[in-house]
Formats: C-alpha cells, structure tokens, sequence
C-alpha cells in the first residue's frame, strides 16, 4: 500500500526530528507501514531483482534535476531491472523510507553514488541494510574507471589547458583526502603533459586558493577546473566565491570549470560491472 503525500510529509518531519544519536533507528521504526515510493514496477514480481541507487541527497534543485537524469539513464541501462533511487540525508531520508516499506521478496542490489569513502557509506548504509536480503555494491570509487571518466571529461571541456585541477568537496575523513591524491596520479598518466593539481575546496591544506596562486605564480594560463563531483549542488556556491575571491587578487588566467560527472556512461558501466561481479560471486542476486 502506497502512503500519501500527508502521510510521507509526517513520517518525514518524524525522521528528520530524530537526527542525532539513534536517528537512523527512529526512522526504520517510523516508516514501518510505507510502502516502495516513485517506480510503480516496484510492486511487481521484477524480472531481475531491483536496483536500488543511494545518493547523499540535497535541497538543491539543480542536484535533483541531476540526479533524475541519472537515474532515468540507469533505467535505459537496466530495462529487465527496477530501478530506484533515494537519499541518505538529513534533508530528506528517503532510504530509510524505501527500504523499510519494501518487502524485497526478489532481493536486490544497493548501488551507492558516492565519489568517496565517507561516513554515509562507512557507518550509515551498513546499519540501514541490516536485517533486509540486499547486497550492497562498492561505490564509484574505482580508481581507473573513474579516472577515464575525468579524463574523457577533461578532452570535452579544454584540451588545450595548461593545467588540470582536480577539485575535491573535502572531507574530515581520513581516507578521502588519499583518495583524491590517488586518483589525481591515475589521472596524470593519462593527461601526459597536462599537469594535474589536486585541491579541496574545504576540509584540507591542499586548498583551492592556495593551490590556483601557485598555478598563476607559475605562469599559467589556462587552467581547466575538473570537479571530482557527481551532481551540481552547493559546492558551486562555494567554488564561485573561492574563484571570486582568486581573481579579486590575482591577475588572473582564463578558466573554465567542467560539468560534474553526473550520469557519464563510463560510470554506467562501473555499474554494470558491479552487478555483474556480484552475480559471478552469489549468483543471482536475491
């Protein structure tokens, strides 16, 4: 049985009071009674177990155009395969709602759209899927996969830049600074001469300001900013007002940044190679 709009919008209030400690448990007890929301195909016996995206979420509008894209393009991807996606937010917990609602009688796989090793996919995802026949897959955080996926991003937008910087959101995670790092020496083999810089834009002393006045320093003149981001959001907020204040003090270089990687087909096919290796290894998924 399908909730409606009232009851999603209390159970919702509900869930988003109850963050903090305990949070994640006050919200699977809440939504008990909800039914799988936005894909009717859900409800059906699927020909293939579903596939469950789980994205941070935001209140951003352009993020969720983004994300619908994505979303619509893992459809076309996946055809035999119900396709859903939800959010792992405290702006909108939806994940908690598609997946206590569903009764999951075919399993199914659980795809996290994360660029990054952090909390959500450490500590939050783990204890949601607890108790429920669905296997989560790694996140998008293959090395050389991605890194193609930047590098083809890199040709479309300026392949004639003098450098590349790799520009990461920041986390206070240990890991994701490391990881950023490594992909940035994935990504210089394949740009060759193109030099690449990784920055943050927060979170880190390898940051944005810091490391766009040693490129004018150095004398460059174009400089293509490359977001290691899948949707726009509000990290472009914060990206306008570090350039901002770049080019208040600098003379500056000409620069252009590229779209996020959002819905690349490269990034499909890590998907597709996810489900494929998990069936190798279980079978079909169930």
């Amino acid at each position: 049985m399908c909730c409606t709009t009232d009851t999603l919008q209390s159970i919702c209030r509900l869930a988003v009071a109850g963050k903090g400690y305990g949070r994640i448990e006050l919200e699977r007890q809440a939504v008990q009674s909800v039914s799988m929301v936005g894909d009717p195909s859900l409800s059906s016996v699927p020909a293939e177990p579903p596939l469950l995206l789980v994205a941070h979420g935001s209140p951003d509008r352009q993020w969720h155009a983004a994300a619908d894209r994505f979303l619509a393009a893992c459809r076309t991807r996946f055809p035999h395969r119900p396709v859903q996606m939800a959010f792992i937010s405290e702006w909108q917990p939806l994940s908690q709602l598609l997946l206590a609602g569903q009764p999951w009688p075919n399993g199914g796989a659980v795809q996290p759209l994360f660029l990054v090793a952090g909390r959500h996919l450490q500590r939050d995802l783990p204890q949601l899927l607890q108790g429920y026949p669905l296997h989560l897959l790694p996140p998008l955080i293959d090395t050389h996969a991605v890194s193609e996926a930047l590098h083809a991003r890199a040709l479309e937008c300026w392949p004639e830049a003098d450098a590349v910087v790799l520009l990461g959101n920041g986390s206070r995670e240990p890991d994701a600074e490391e990881q950023l790092f490594e992909l940035a020496d994935d990504l210089q083999v394949r740009m060759g001469e193109q030099e690449i810089y990784p920055a943050f834009l927060g979170h880190s002393r390898h940051d944005l300001p810091a490391t766009m006045s040693q490129l004018a320093a150095d004398g460059a003149r174009r400089i293509l900013l490359l977001p290691h981001m899948l949707f726009p959001g509000r990290w472009q907020q914060r990206l306008a007002l570090q350039l901002q204040g770049f080019r208040a003090t600098h003379n500056a270089p000409s620069l252009r940044v590229a779209p996020p990687l959002g819905h690349h087909p490269l990034l499909l096919d890590l998907i597709e190679q996810h489900l494929a290796d998990q069936q190798r290894e279980h079978g079909r998924i169930r």
